[in-house]
């Protein structure tokens, strides 16, 4: 039977070194991503290309842990914006649970509803930035 790091390594055509992270991440909110070594369930996945080939495939910041010694730039690219996705959804989730209080809120008052809705429709333009900012697609 063959380990996850197996699978990696041949999904990587056992040539590590030749492949690099493109920038690009996705964040899957229902939990659905998948490595490239098989690994289910992964909220967050990065795109890496072979140099040679321009293949893609898709990873999880853990699992290209296990390449560091043959790939330690692309890890540390992967490990970073890893880093910076967690933090963005820590404060999506915040300005989630914000918009969610505003919008019981403006459903149990009448009063001062134009101000409210500015509000409302403030923290969903200031989501919608984050994840431009990051480059984070929501699936």
């Amino acid at each position: 039977m063959s380990t996850w790091n197996d699978r990696l390594a041949k999904a990587l055509f056992n040539r590590p070194q030749d492949w690099t992270y493109t920038g690009v991440a996705i964040e899957h909110a229902q939990r659905n991503g998948q490595c490239a070594c098989g690994h289910c369930g992964l909220r967050f996945t990065f795109q890496l290309q072979d140099k040679v080939t321009k293949t893609t495939l898709w990873v999880g910041s853990q699992c290209i842990e296990n390449f560091y010694s043959v790939m330690p730039a692309t890890c540390a690219k992967v490990w970073k914006k890893a880093a910076e996705l967690k933090k963005l959804a820590t404060l999506k989730s915040r300005a989630e649970k914000e918009l969610k209080r505003w919008q019981d809120y403006d459903a149990q008052e009448d009063w001062q509803i134009r101000n409210k809705r500015s509000s409302i429709e403030h923290f969903t333009r200031v989501l919608a930035q984050w994840n431009e900012r990051a480059g984070i697609t929501t699936v």
